[in-house]
């Protein structure tokens, strides 16, 4: 009977020109005694343009399209009481079981069964249980829209399981329904990402932002009447900030009543007092409220005795720099310490102190300094650290020592050279040696041409000169056997030869060039020789001569 009475409703006029209390499609919540609601079986489907318009979990194709659609009930008197759309006030009294509010809660109507699986535009099918039992009953898809809520499962009433309690940050946390544009969401809503108060983001429908509120992209949810009266509440904060850093929240809750939406009831934070009281919502109660202002003493909040401020011996900083130390509470008063030591012992840093930063070892690069090595000169700093210059100049330029340096002592060391070829400096010597003197010396030179017309001589710088004699000059052929020379040309040409006597004809003299000696040799016997007797043929010489 109530399939008939929907096919027949379904050809009347549009749903907004129909009075609230018969209007199907904007359902809001169910009587308290239902249970929770789910997807039909089968031809449980969303009725929009081909496809879900919001996934209520079926995912299964549209039964009809928009054109098809049923979009309003009109009561049908000879089916009250307990037929679709009549008044009711339980469950018992609809032929369904299920007894709904309608828009706005102001009266309660008979819910209508599923025609075939298929409700009207933007009304979900769903499986409720009432006083008749379990029905499938068409559910409007932004039911509990922005009423108060404090977790996800208040917000899925009637099985629409895609409804989240969302945050709506300061104001509080309200339920929101999934959606796909602005369309699914009706007047003063909109369609756009939100998070629910569990941390995920979807596409949702909540309230279009208040005019004049720049702070915010959500607006001030209303209260529904079912809202109202179930006295719905949502906790709200009012951000607390110092030095322009939020640094904590007061906590309020706010509820629907008869008079609406409440305002907030988080206490505006406010500085610290030494009350008891987390005045400024930080999270610590009565943390600094007690402070003199003097880093001697300790203070404390007694609730009962007020502030306490007691002298205390401990550390503190005197004059607020850091180029003092061990500045430590005395009396009740900070009393500066020692200078502070910034000398870091290298000699190649400038050693001073800031006030603010303290110490600073500046490197000076290019001074001088010593690298500790004796036999160096010249060390210069680089980087912070000392560099050897150069090695210590030891040599005395006599070829005679082997020059070095003495590493313990830095003194220079000449070890003397003996035997050593060397060189004394002089062209008119030669094959120099290092004496045990530690001098070098040499032999004369030998500058002698083996020429008997010319003057031999050393020159110092220029070594062996050789001078031409004159022509005429005496001079010396080598020769023992000849007479003095004479010089001709630079030629020396011999002199007379010298003259050997013999004692007789039978012997033979000789001269030796070398010596000049005269060398008288015998004849052998036999020999023809002449007696110097013109009157005789000559002779022969025998044994005697």
């Amino acid at each position: 009977m109530l399939h008939a009475i929907a096919k027949q409703a379904f050809q009347l006029r549009p749903l907004r020109s129909l009075p609230p209390a018969i209007v199907v499609a904007t359902w809001l919540v169910c009587a308290s005694t239902l249970a929770g609601c789910s997807d039909p079986a089968t031809n449980a489907n969303d009725v929009t343009s081909g496809a879900d318009a919001v996934d209520d979990g079926v995912g299964l194709a549209d039964a009809v399209s928009l054109s098809d659609a049923p979009t309003a009930v009109v009561v049908d008197p000879a089916a009250c009481p307990g037929g679709w759309g009549c008044s009711c006030a339980a469950n018992a009294d609809c032929a369904t079981g299920v007894c709904l509010a309608s828009v706005g809660g102001a009266s309660n109507v008979c819910a209508t069964e599923c025609a075939d699986g298929v409700c009207p535009v933007g009304e979900r099918c769903r499986a409720l249980g009432g006083s008749a039992g379990l029905h499938w009953i068409c559910v409007d898809g932004r039911t509990g829209l922005c009423d108060p809520c404090t977790d996800d499962a208040q917000c899925r009433v009637f099985g629409l399981q895609d409804a989240a309690c969302a945050d709506y940050g300061a104001r509080g946390n309200f339920c929101a329904v999934s959606c796909t544009g602005d369309a699914d969401c009706g007047e003063d809503y909109r369609c756009g990402k939100s998070r629910s108060i569990s941390g995920d983001d979807a596409l949702r429908c909540v309230r279009i932002a208040d005019v004049g509120d720049p702070e915010s992209s959500l607006g001030t949810c209303p209260c529904s009447t079912a809202a109202s009266a179930a006295k719905r509440s949502t906790s709200c904060y009012v951000e607390t900030f110092a030095l322009g850093r939020k640094i904590g929240r007061c906590v309020g809750t706010r509820a629907c009543g008869d008079a609406g939406l409440s305002a907030c009831t988080a206490v505006a934070p406010k500085a610290e007092a030494c009350d008891g009281v987390d005045d400024d919502c930080d999270g610590q109660t009565d943390e600094f409220t007690c402070g003199d202002g003097n880093p001697c003493t300790d203070d404390a909040c007694d609730l009962a005795k007020g502030c306490s401020n007691t002298n205390v011996d401990k550390a503190c900083d005197a004059d607020g720099s850091a180029c003092t130390v061990a500045d430590a509470c005395s009396g009740g008063s900070c009393v500066a310490g020692k200078a502070l030591k910034c000398d870091d012992a290298n000699g190649c840093t400038v050693d001073s102190c800031d006030s603010v930063i303290g110490c600073r070892n500046i490197a000076s690069d290019g001074a001088s300094c010593d690298d500790g090595a004796k036999c160096t000169v010249g060390d210069a700093c680089k980087a912070k650290a000392c560099v050897a210059g150069v090695a210590k100049a030891c040599a005395d330029d006599d070829s005679c020592t082997l020059d070095s340096c003495d590493g313990a002592s830095g003194d220079c060391v000449h070890q003397a050279l003996i035997g050593v070829l060397c060189d004394d400096g002089d062209v008119c010597t030669h094959t120099d040696l290092c004496t045990n003197a530690g001098t070098c010396a040499g032999a004369a030179l030998p500058c002698d041409d083996g020429k008997a017309c010319t003057t031999d001589a050393c020159e110092a710088g220029k070594g062996c000169v050789f001078t031409q004699s004159v022509d005429g000059a005496g001079c010396d052929d080598g020769n023992q056997c000849t007479g003095p020379g004479t010089c001709s040309g630079g030629v020396c040409l011999a002199g007379p030869p010298k003259q050997c006597t013999t004692p007789g004809p039978c012997f033979v003299a000789a001269c030796l060039a070398k010596s000049g000696e005269c060398i008288v040799t015998q004849r052998a016997s036999g020999l023809f020789c002449d007696d110097g007797d013109v009157c005789t043929g000559g002779g022969l010489c025998d044994a005697n001569g």
